[in-house]
């Protein structure tokens, strides 16, 4: 494990960079202060042909979200800021929409071989609805089915986060 602000430096015993077949990134691009260098310091470590695990938050959801919760302005600064935030008093740094999370990627020698949209209905549903065994296992099976619908695309827009798998070139 090394934390990836150190990755750039990171040497091997013989004084070589590593270089890592799976690297996790999951809820950090958001909050990093530069989303492009940590992605370059990511790419610059992950094998040839090593995979990229990326989790960020989406702008989309949280605009439904608070136009739900009927806080408007809310939501549209978080449909117009290009950091998607609602203002200084957001708590979330960060959010990205598809094709940022993608075009970032490609600058980097990284090309994604999967994307879709994570939690789709479970930041939605009321926990108290949800308290059995049958009940949780339906909610699961409906996310994944969602999220990947061929002829639903835009489900998968909706999850609050997005999950991307890349590869290195």
């Amino acid at each position: 494990h090394v934390p990836w602000r150190h990755l750039s430096d990171a040497r091997g015993a013989g004084g070589e960079r590593p270089a890592y077949d799976l690297v996790c990134l999951h809820g950090t691009l958001e909050v990093v202060d530069d989303p492009d260098t940590a992605l370059a310091n990511i790419a610059s470590v992950l094998a040839p042909g090593g995979t990229l695990s990326l989790v960020v938050a989406q702008r989309l959801p949280a605009v439904l979200s608070r136009a739900l919760a009927a806080e408007f302005a809310r939501a549209g600064a978080i449909l117009e800021r290009p950091d998607g935030r609602w203002g200084a008093d957001d708590p979330a740094p960060r959010r990205f929409d598809e094709a940022e999370v993608l075009a970032l990627l490609t600058a980097h020698g990284l090309t994604p071989v999967d994307s879709h949209g994570v939690r789709i209905f479970s930041d939605l549903v009321p926990s108290a609805l949800v308290d059995s065994e049958a009940d949780r296992t339906a909610l699961l099976e409906l996310e994944e089915a969602a999220s990947r619908h061929p002829d639903h695309p835009l489900l998968g827009a909706l999850g609050s986060v997005r999950h991307v798998l890349a590869t290195r070139d």
